[in-house]
C-alpha cells in the first residue's frame, strides 16, 4: 500500500522535464539550481502572457511569429552575491506540498487555455506504479478536470515529439486529456491565449495583418470564390430538394427556373442566367433553387406557390439558424423579400442580415486583381460582386421607404458602369440594369444630403433642385437613347428604371413647386412629369411587369397619387380634368392587373386610387356653383370640360373593389413603416405621408 505524503510523491525536476529555455545552472559543489527564466520575449512580458518558443533557444516564440512581430529577449539584471549551494537531496526535501498544488494549477490551466502537450518523460514511466495514484487522485478532486479525470495507462499516453514543450510537473500528466491533435495542425484556434485585445499597445505599433484586426483580408484580397456543396455547407438533406419530394416535376421546375430569369430577374438583377441553371442551383444551394421556384410559382404557378414558399421559408431558416453564410442564403433573402407577401413584415430585417452575410464574406473589398481566365471561375466571381451591388440597391430603397438610415457606405461601392463593361464579354447580363439603378441610387443620396443640411436659402434650394433635375435628365439620356444606348442595355425592356428615374424627378419638381405655389408653369411642369409616369404604368400593367414589382410601385404610385390630390385645389379646370384622366388611368391599369383578386399589390392601390376620386368627387360638387333652371353653365365655360360628370360617369366600379379600411390600413402600415403597430394609411383628403 502506497503511504508516501503527496510532497514526497513528487520528484525533483530532471532535465527531460525541464524547458528547453531554462538553462541548467551547476553550482560549485556539484548541486544545481534554476536560474531566473529567459523564456518570455520583451513584448510577451510586457503583455503578461505566456511566451511558446521552438526547441531552440534563438527561435521566435509562436506569438511573435504569427503577428510578425520582433522577438528580442528582455535585458538581464544579473542577481548579485554567490548563489546558494544546494544539493539533490535538500532540494528534494525542501519540496512542499504547496508548490506541489501550485503546480498542479498551473498544469490544468495550462492543458485548459493554452492547449499545449505534455511531456511524458521515460524516466517516469519507468517509477513505482503505486504511486502514480496519488497525484492523480490530488488532481482530480481539485483541478478543472475533476469530474473527467481517470488513470491513463502510459501505453496509451499521445507521445510526445521533437518540437513538444514538456511539462512542469513529470508524473501527473497522465490524469488530465491531453489533445490527439498535432502541434503542426492548421487549426487557427489551438492557442486561444494569443488572441489578445486589439487595444494591445504593442499590437497598435507593429499593427499586425490579420482580418482579426482590420477591416480587410491579409494582404488586402478577397477570400477565393470556390464552389461548393450544398447538402454540405447549407445544412439540408438530400431530401429537401424539392424535385425529390415530389412537389413539382423536373419539366416543371425547368420552366419555372427559365420563367425567374425571364420575367423576374431583370427586377430584382442579382442571378446570371448562365451561371444559375437548374443543376447548378440543384449542385451549390438548395435554399437558393426553393427560393427562385417559390417567387416563380408565385406570378406563373399559383397552385404550387404555398407549398414551395413554406418548403423554401423552412430550409432557409434552418440554414440561418445553424450560422450558413453563403452566398446562396443571401440571394435567396433577397428573392423572397422581393416577391414577399403584402402582409410580411420582414423585409427590413432579411435585408439587414444579408447585408451582415456581405460583410461577413469580404464583398464590401473592392477586387484588384482581373477577373480569371475561366469562364465559370469569372461567373463566380461577379456573383458576389453583383450581389453586394444589389444589396446596396435594396439597402438604399428600404431606407428611402421607411425613413432609417442606411447600412452599406458610398465607398464600399465602386463605380458599376465601369463593372459591368469590364464583362461585357461574357455575354447577355443584368448588370447595365444594375448599374443604372445605382447611379440613380446615388442621386437619391445626394438629394437627402441637400435637405438635411437644412438650409433656410431660397436661392440654394433652387440650384440644388436644378442640379438635380438636370443630373436626372442626363441619365436619361445617357441610358435610354435609343440609337445608341450603353453596351448590354435593352432600354425597351427597362420601363422599371425609367419609371424610378420619373418618380425622383417629381420629387424634385414637386419641391420645385412648393417654393412657388402659385406658378402655374411649374405646375405644368410637375403635370407633364406625371403624365409621363402614368404612361409607364400602363406599359408595366400590359407587359406584367408591375405585377411583380408589388410594393416598389405602390410606394411610387401612391405617391403620385397623393401629390394629384394636393394640387388638384389650385389647378385650373383644365389641369384638374388632366388630373381626373390621370388618375383613371391608373385605376384602370391596377383593376386590370389585380384581376379578382382583393389582396395583392395592384388591387391594394386600385381602392387607395378609387378613394382619392371619391374624396376629389365630393370636394368638388361642395364647392361647385349651381347651375342655372336650364341646367346652362356659365358664358365662357360651355368649351370647358366637365370633368365632375366625367368622374360621377366613372365611379361606377366592381364589387371587388370597395374600401377595406382595416386591411388596407394594415397594408400601407406594413409598407410605409418598420413598426406595423403604426395603423398608417395614406389619407386621400391631402393628409402626410412619408415620402
Amino acid at each position: 500500500m502506497n503511504t508516501l505524503s503527496p510532497a514526497q510523491q513528487v520528484k525533483p525536476e530532471s532535465s527531460a522535464s525541464r524547458p528547453s529555455g531554462t538553462p541548467n545552472m551547476t553550482g560549485s559543489n556539484g548541486g544545481t539550481h534554476q536560474a531566473r527564466s529567459k523564456i518570455a520575449c520583451e513584448v510577451c512580458r510586457a503583455n503578461k502572457v505566456r511566451c511558446i518558443r521552438g526547441p531552440g533557444i534563438e527561435s521566435s516564440c509562436a506569438r511573435c511569429t504569427r503577428f510578425g512581430l520582433p522577438c528580442t529577449d528582455p535585458p538581464v539584471q544579473k542577481r548579485r552575491g554567490r548563489p546558494p549551494k544546494t544539493s539533490d537531496k535538500s532540494d528534494h526535501k525542501s519540496f512542499s506540498i504547496s508548490q506541489a498544488s501550485g503546480d498542479f494549477t498551473n498544469l490544468a490551466t495550462l492543458g485548459m487555455y493554452s492547449h499545449t502537450y505534455i511531456d511524458e518523460s521515460p524516466s517516469d514511466r519507468s517509477a513505482d506504479p503505486g504511486s502514480a495514484g496519488g497525484p492523480s487522485d490530488t488532481l482530480g478532486s481539485s483541478g478543472p478536470y475533476a469530474s473527467t479525470s481517470t488513470y491513463i495507462h502510459p501505453s496509451q499516453v499521445w507521445q510526445p515529439t521533437a518540437t513538444s514543450i514538456p511539462a512542469f510537473a513529470p508524473s501527473i500528466s497522465t490524469s488530465i486529456p491531453i489533445s490527439s491533435t498535432p502541434r503542426g495542425s492548421n487549426n487557427p484556434n489551438l492557442d486561444l491565449s494569443e488572441y489578445l485585445d486589439p487595444r494591445d499597445r504593442a499590437l497598435q505599433v507593429n499593427v499586425p495583418k490579420a482580418p482579426f484586426y482590420n477591416n480587410q483580408p491579409a494582404e488586402g484580397k478577397r477570400p477565393p470564390v470556390v464552389e461548393v456543396d450544398a447538402l454540405a455547407v447549407s445544412k439540408v438533406s438530400e431530401g429537401d430538394d424539392p424535385l425529390s419530394l415530389l412537389i413539382l416535376s423536373t419539366v416543371e421546375a425547368h420552366a419555372l427556373v427559365h420563367l425567374f430569369h425571364d420575367r423576374i430577374n431583370t427586377h430584382v438583377a442579382v442571378l446570371d442566367r448562365n451561371l444559375h441553371t437548374l443543376p447548378y442551383l440543384r449542385r451549390t444551394s438548395t435554399v437558393l433553387f426553393c427560393a427562385v421556384l417559390a417567387s416563380s410559382s408565385k406570378f406563373f404557378r399559383k397552385d404550387l406557390h404555398s407549398l414551395l414558399l413554406s418548403h423554401a421559408q423552412t430550409i432557409l431558416d434552418r440554414a440561418i439558424t445553424c450560422g450558413v453564410s453563403d452566398i446562396g442564403v443571401v440571394q435567396s433573402l433577397m428573392i423572397l423579400t422581393y416577391c414577399k407577401a403584402p402582409s410580411d413584415t420582414s423585409a427590413w430585417r432579411k435585408i439587414g442580415m444579408a447585408i451582415r452575410i456581405g460583410y461577413q464574406n469580404y464583398w464590401h473589398v473592392p477586387r484588384v486583381e482581373p477577373l480569371p481566365q475561366d469562364e465559370q471561375a469569372a461567373r463566380q466571381v461577379l456573383n458576389c460582386e453583383r450581389t453586394w451591388y444589389c444589396l446596396f440597391c435594396f439597402d438604399r430603397g428600404l431606407s428611402q421607404t421607411f425613413g432609417l438610415p442606411n447600412a452599406i457606405r458610398l465607398n464600399e461601392i465602386g463605380d458599376p458602369e465601369v463593372w459591368a463593361r469590364e464583362h461585357l464579354h461574357l455575354g447577355e447580363s443584368v448588370d447595365m440594369h444594375l448599374a443604372a439603378s445605382i447611379e440613380l441610387c446615388k442621386l437619391k443620396d445626394h438629394w437627402r444630403a441637400i435637405f438635411d443640411s437644412n438650409s433656410p436659402s431660397v436661392a440654394y434650394c433652387e440650384s440644388a433642385i436644378e442640379s438635380m433635375t438636370a443630373q436626372s435628365e442626363s441619365l436619361l439620356r445617357r441610358f435610354f437613347t435609343k440609337d445608341a444606348p450603353p453596351p448590354g442595355f435593352n432600354p425597351e425592356y427597362e420601363h422599371v428604371v425609367v419609371w424610378s428615374v420619373l418618380d425622383f424627378m417629381l420629387i424634385t419638381k414637386r419641391y420645385h413647386l412648393e417654393l412657388a405655389p402659385q406658378d402655374q408653369l411649374r405646375l405644368d411642369t410637375c403635370l407633364a412629369v406625371a403624365a409621363q409616369t402614368v404612361d409607364e404604368i400602363e406599359i408595366l400593367a400590359n407587359n406584367g411587369g408591375l405585377e411583380i414589382m408589388q410594393d416598389t410601385a405602390s410606394c411610387m404610385t401612391s405617391s403620385l397619387g397623393v401629390f394629384l390630390r394636393k394640387i388638384f385645389r389650385r389647378a385650373s379646370r383644365s389641369q384638374k380634368s388632366l388630373i381626373i384622366s390621370l388618375l383613371q388611368r391608373i385605376l384602370l391599369a391596377h383593376t386590370r392587373v389585380s384581376g379578382d383578386e382583393n389582396e395583392s399589390a395592384p388591387a391594394y392601390v386600385a381602392r387607395f386610387i378609387r378613394r382619392i376620386l371619391g374624396a376629389i368627387g365630393s370636394e368638388s360638387r361642395a364647392a361647385s356653383p349651381p347651375r342655372g333652371a336650364d341646367g346652362a353653365e356659365a358664358e365662357g365655360e360651355a368649351n370647358v370640360p366637365d370633368f365632375l360628370a366625367e368622374l360621377e360617369e366613372f365611379m361606377q366600379m366592381p364589387e371587388n373593389l370597395v374600401q377595406n379600411d382595416t386591411t388596407d390600413g394594415q397594408y400601407w402600415a406594413m409598407l410605409f413603416s418598420a413598426d406595423p403597430s403604426n395603423n398608417f394609411m395614406p389619407v386621400a383628403g391631402g393628409g402626410d405621408v412619408p415620402f
